[in-house]
């Protein structure tokens, strides 16, 4: 019995439509995986980049208000200087 061309090139299609099948099934599969981890990522890192950002703006405040108190010359202006920044530190 003889295999005829047509026969062959039919078992060849399915073999590639087979492949082609199983490797998108792994992709979905990576992929899912690759979400899964960029949200875990996303949602921890996140949040610690933008508690550490506040922190930096509020160590760059307090540089601020000393730099402020130890250029003011003027004793009132000092206190009043002391006085809004113990109002503000209470917020």
């Amino acid at each position: 019995m003889r295999v005829t061309l047509k026969a062959k090139l039919a078992a060849t299609f399915a073999v590639v439509v087979a492949l082609s099948a199983g490797s998108i099934f792994v992709a979905i599969e990576n992929i899912s995986a690759l979400n899964e981890s960029i949200g875990n990522i996303t949602g921890r890192r996140v949040v610690a980049i933008q508690i550490a950002d506040d922190l930096n703006a509020r160590g760059l405040t307090v540089g601020h208000d000393d730099r402020n108190l130890i250029l003011q010359k003027d004793e009132a202006k000092r206190q009043a200087l002391v006085w809004s920044l113990r109002i503000s530190s209470t917020r």
